[in-house]
């Protein structure tokens, strides 16, 4: 007798890049963007008040652009690993700390979220892209 084994997927795609990320076991997700994606209209809707002063932590290899564009990757990245997707609230996810090495805690909200579902996200960027990748645990009891 077989049994389904489920596979985790994340698709992204940008300035002619393409990425994936497979994981047997975990949630997973990635996002890439351009750096010429940034814009003040983003940055409005995509950070409240609270994570922009977050910004005031990031680490100083990075422009004040960069890290805006690593947090929204951070934020689809997260909500991709955790199934739910953004579905047009960028809000839901809320950056609570970026850490030295380019990682960002990101925390779940909304009436859906488990209150110790925090996400720790890896952001980086390469040339002109910036990237973010997450791991999201799958309930146990979720697993077949």
């Amino acid at each position: 007798m077989t049994t389904a084994a489920s596979v985790h997927l994340s698709l992204t795609h940008a300035e002619g890049i393409a990425a994936a990320l497979v994981h047997p076991d975990t949630g997973v997700g990635l996002d890439v963007e351009p750096l010429a994606r940034f814009s003040e209209v983003l940055e409005a809707a995509a950070l409240t008040a609270e994570e922009r002063a977050v910004l005031a932590s990031a680490p100083p290899a990075a422009t004040a652009d960069e890290w805006v564009l690593r947090l929204w990757c951070a934020k689809e990245a997260a909500a991709k690993a955790a199934g739910t997707g953004l579905a047009g609230t960028p809000r839901s996810l809320l950056i609570r700390r970026i850490d030295a090495d380019g990682s960002v805690v990101v925390e779940r909200s909304g009436p859906a979220a488990d209150p110790d579902s925090m996400l720790r996200v890896a952001t980086g960027r390469d040339g002109d892209l910036v990237f973010a990748s997450a791991l999201f645990p799958i309930p146990k009891e979720a697993v077949p």
